[in-house]
């Protein structure tokens, strides 16, 4: 007997184990490897099938799916075709536990996994392991990982997290497998369209944009069907932000005081001084972001006969983002500083005055366009009356990103030391009441609004930025399974994966030479001759960063680039240097960076069963040989020029702009991994059961890690910098540890806890130092003529800049870490309250995640060490909490989610100091009303706690004489927290829309 009901569920009765587990075969029946197969031989006395609908159907998916699951593993399931519970992925997602996301531009981006950052955990598109060229990311240790906000989740029909891997899953994940899974069209009985419109909104930017979704499946005959899903969206957001960076230990001013107005003397005894740490540049920004997106997927299916068929899968997804941002850094107040108010606690100024502060006016232009394809062909075939499966896939997954030259534009205005472009200026962070703002005040000569005279900023530089990223992966498996009778070994599979990876990538700098001049109201103007005020424009908004720091912030004149650009540019496009190509031919031409990755794997795993089917699981091994090989360019690059021909012409030297100096340098490393694992879940009853697992894990370093040679920037004489990647770079290796109890004390209800520890045997990180460079590595006279030509007056001072004091930075293997905590859940449908309120539910976890890393290598000195002691894992919180509350009867249905993730280790070694990212709480809500079986609408707002991304730094390479000590972690004591690195804010956003179902 079938018996249909919305809400009204009976508690386990008669054949309680056996029904549930057939709901789960009747909502996942798709033939993915991934899905959950009972055996034939368990025999219900009484099934009753329950059709639950809508988000609390989703959530009795979810439920059943994780308990019937042999490995540790979370899942979200679509409400319908065309309607997932979220239409973001990573903020579905969030609903997950151990699962923190990130939000960029005011949508969710990516995720971390019990603390492991994005760029660590493998993502899978029906079974092929996606590529990602994402430059999308919250920081650059993100940079290879997934970004989610470029797909529609209404393409999905179910998201699964695996945490505790199996010997036939891939490699390459450290928190978790997320394998996101498109409609399967055999398994739709019946024709499905579902037509979505709706309406975006971002009260920052007041702007409307539009979201469109059409989801199609129908099968033409038993054995063939297809489905397919087509979404398009447009959003543009604003972004109001502000930072100071550049943090120095420095020298007061020789009469310093503290909060109180009480002098303060050196703390050294030797030192002349005061001293302080303190911000070089204090930076605010204004951007406007525009996205436009469009994902399609598809599924075409045909099945032979009962033991043979074959799928295509495809998916598709591509951005075009442009932000254009305008920002103005006040700068160098400690030249010649007069004024203090020192927080002693924190040993940072809370008041600074200088008499030659300089300013810096940016615009940016920022284009981005990116695409992912991935393409699945899998064949299938039941061998031996079905006691025996092979399957066969053949994958590709690709990723492009580019900054298209013709609009990647970046116009700077600057006073540079000149005298009489210098203003007095004053930074105050204190406000009024004995407390810090989270934003300081500006104060430039007589201008109390804080901006600087535009007509004392003359232009600095002109520039065309280009840069492309590719990444394509190739897949070849063959999986064999099958059903044995050896005491306890149930069933055995064996299989062999194939993958070349290859990633490139290049970047292309052209600035126009200063001089360049142009006819203005009759008269000739060079570049350099302008200033801000000749092309400045009002400030966009009147409530800059109001809603941040809670009161009014003044703005800045912002240039009118496009003139500029229209007035004084070569157009990249078409302008012809003395080479005969365009600047976007002499893009094309450069040698771009590239990283291959070919690994092969074999794996052997068995199933068990014992007592009963009581105790089940698997065991195995992984075998995995990787080689990679990198390519990339060692040199310098130098200020750029332009040259002049006999009549005095501009001839744009496209190959000398770039000014890199050097030879194409390579590098490889090859390496083995053993990767055993074990399963085990015992059912204490029918409602409670204990899971156990251990497995070793691994994932090798992005690409962009491997690139080879050191990069020397001596274009600013002042500030000369150094990065380079690293071949020689080993995977990082992880033994992970799983105990979990559940207790499943309704039909849709269920208690979890899990303990976990994962014990980092090696680690990537990035390792900035102040060094120099050796005459070995110093280029020849003959680079220098090759490279300099016009340009004497550097000659002799680039291996001067190049020898000592060069703040760089690069890729290293890490000693160790860990990373251990405590996973809640609940989950249940209010039955047993009367009346209305019987149709509340909820779905709440908490992860507790404490971590401690090594960020140091053998090279480095004791103290070193001792500077990070106690740090945490990279992304770590400790404390991440999602909870959701929901309502759903007759047709109606709302829910309120909140996510809190406390504070989290950036960046741990950021110059002298670290970088941490505040805590933060968002609260989302959504609605929908069925007006028909065919018809709804539905309305949702996102961070409506108007919440922002905060960054901010402590000091880590402390002056002990000065009384300038190490801050440890952020995460334990009174670690002042108070000096903001970078906040942005992006507001809220509310959607509306109509769905129609056909």
């Amino acid at each position: 007997m079938t018996k249909k009901n919305n809400y009204n569920y009976s508690l386990f009765t008669k054949g309680k184990l056996s029904l549930a587990i057939a709901s789960v075969l009747l909502s996942n029946s798709i033939a993915y490897a991934q899905e959950k197969v009972v055996d034939e031989n368990q025999e219900a006395e009484e099934i009753e099938v329950i059709t639950v609908t809508g988000f609390r159907g989703s959530a009795t998916r979810q439920l059943n799916n994780k308990r019937f699951s042999k490995n540790v593993s979370d899942s979200i399931f679509a409400e319908d075709m065309g309607k997932m519970p979220d239409a973001n992925i990573a903020e579905a997602m969030s609903r997950i536990t151990g699962i923190g996301i990130d939000r960029i531009d005011g949508e969710g981006s990516q995720i971390t996994i019990r603390g492991v950052e994005g760029s660590l955990n493998n993502v899978q598109m029906n079974g092929v392991n996606m590529a990602s060229t994402n430059s999308n990311a919250a920081d650059e240790e993100n940079a290879g990982s997934i970004d989610f906000s470029m797909m529609s989740a209404d393409m999905l029909r179910s998201i699964e997290v695996i945490k505790s891997p199996s010997a036939n899953h891939d490699e390459g994940s450290l928190g978790a497998t997320v394998r996101l899974n498109t409609w399967k069209p055999l398994d739709i009985k019946e024709p499905r369209a579902v037509v979505n419109a709706k309406g975006v909104y971002n009260d920052l930017s007041e702007e409307w944009s539009p979201n469109l979704g059409l989801s199609f499946g129908e099968n033409f005959s038993d054995n063939f069907g297809l489905t397919a899903s087509v979404n398009y969206s447009k959003n543009t957001v604003r972004q109001d932000s502000f930072s100071n960076w550049n943090w120095r230990i420095l020298n007061a001013s020789a009469n310093p005081v503290d909060e109180n107005g009480e002098s303060l003397t050196p703390v050294d005894p030797e030192g002349s001084r005061y001293r302080v740490y303190d911000p070089i540049n204090y930076e605010k920004n204004y951007s406007i972001v525009e996205t436009e997106n469009m994902s399609a997927s598809s599924t075409i299916q045909y099945k032979f006969n009962d033991n043979a068929s074959v799928w295509l899968d495809f998916t598709y997804s591509q951005r075009e983002k442009v932000k254009t941002q305008y920002n103005q850094t006040i700068s160098h107040l400690f030249q010649g500083v007069t004024d203090n108010v020192i927080d002693v606690e924190s040993g940072s100024s809370l008041v600074v005055s200088g008499p030659r502060a300089r300013a810096r006016n940016v615009a940016f232009e920022q284009p981005l366009d990116t695409d992912n394809t991935t393409i699945g062909l899998n064949y299938q075939h039941i061998l031996f009356d079905g006691s025996w499966t092979l399957d066969a896939l053949i994958g590709y997954s690709g990723s492009n990103s580019n900054k298209p030259i013709e609009r990647s534009r970046r116009l700077q205005f600057n006073t540079g030391s000149d005298a009489a472009y210098v203003q007095p200026g004053s930074i105050d962070w204190s406000n009024g009441n004995g407390g810090i703002l989270l934003a300081p005040e500006y104060t430039i000569g007589d201008q109390a609004d804080g901006s600087f005279p535009s007509e004392n900023i003359p232009t600095s530089s002109l520039q065309y930025l280009a840069q492309n990223t590719s990444n394509e992966n190739f897949t070849y498996q063959l999986d064999l399974q099958g059903n044995v009778d050896f005491g306890p070994i149930v069933r055995v599979a064996t299989g062999v994966k194939v993958v070349s990876q290859e990633t490139n990538g290049q970047k292309f700098t052209f600035a126009a030479d200063l001089g360049t001049t142009a006819i203005i109201d009759g008269e000739e103007v060079a570049l350099r001759d302008i200033t801000l005020a000749d092309y400045a424009l009002d400030f966009p908004a009147s409530d800059y960063l109001t809603r941040v720091v809670g009161g009014s912030q003044n703005g800045w004149d912002i240039p009118d680039y496009e003139t500029v650009y229209n007035t004084f540019a070569p157009d990249p496009l078409t302008s012809i240097d003395s080479a005969g190509r365009t600047l976007q031919e002499a893009f094309e031409e450069e040698t771009p960076s590239r990283t291959t990755f070919d690994s092969q794997a074999l794996y052997l795993m068995a199933d068990y069963e014992l007592f009963d089917g009581k105790l089940l699981g698997d065991f195995g091994v992984r075998y995995v040989k990787t080689e990679a090989l990198a390519r990339g360019r060692a040199g310098y690059n130098m200020k750029e020029f332009i040259e002049i021909d006999d009549e005095g012409n501009p001839i744009y030297d496209f190959e000398g702009a770039n000014f890199t100096v050097g030879d194409t340098v390579y590098g490889d490393i090859e390496y083995d991994n053993w990767l055993p694992s074990f399963n085990a879940r015992f059912m204490l009853s029918e409602e409670m059961l204990l899971r156990g697992s251990v497995a070793k894990v691994m994932a090798r370093p992005r690409p962009n890690r491997l690139v080879p040679g050191y990069l020397i920037n001596t274009r600013n004489p002042g500030d000369v910098t150094a990065s380079g990647g690293n071949p020689q770079l080993e995977p990082t290796e992880v033994i992970q540890y799983d105990l979990a109890w559940e207790w499943y004390f309704q039909e849709t209800a269920m208690v979890a806890v899990n303990l976990f520890y994962k014990d980092f045997l090696s680690m990537v990180y990035q390792k900035s130092e102040i060094r120099g460079f050796s005459d070995s590595e110093c280029a020849s006279a003959e680079q220098i003529e090759e490279g300099l030509a016009g340009q004497g007056q550097y000659r002799d001072l680039h291996c001067a800049l190049m020898a000592e004091n060069v703040d760089t930075s690069t890729d290293v293997n890490g000693d160790s870490g860990s990373i251990y905590g405590t996973e809640l859940a609940y989950q249940q449908d209010f039955l047993f309250l009367p009346g209305w309120a019987k149709y509340f539910g909820t779905i709440v976890n908490y992860t507790y995640a404490d971590s401690e890393a090594s960020y140091v290598d053998a090279e480095q000195e004791e103290e070193a060490a001792a500077n990070l002691a106690g740090f945490p894992m990279r992304n770590t919180s400790k404390h991440t909490l999602n909870a959701t509350l929901y309502w759903e009867n007759e047709g109606f249905s709302a829910r309120i989610a909140a996510n809190y993730r406390s504070k989290r280790l950036s960046n741990p070694s950021q110059r002298s100091g670290a970088l941490w990212v505040d805590d933060r709480t968002t609260l989302d809500f959504s609605a929908r009303y069925k007006v028909t079986k065919a018809l709804s609408f539905d309305f949702s707002a996102t961070n409506l706690t108007d919440s922002y991304n905060r960054t901010f730094i402590t000091l880590v390479e402390g002056e002990e004489a000065s009384g300038l000590l190490n801050e440890g972690s952020a995460l334990d004591g009174d670690t002042p927290d108070w000096r903001t690195y970078v906040a942005d804010h992006n507001g809220r956003n509310f959607r509306i829309g109509v769905s129609y179902k056909f």
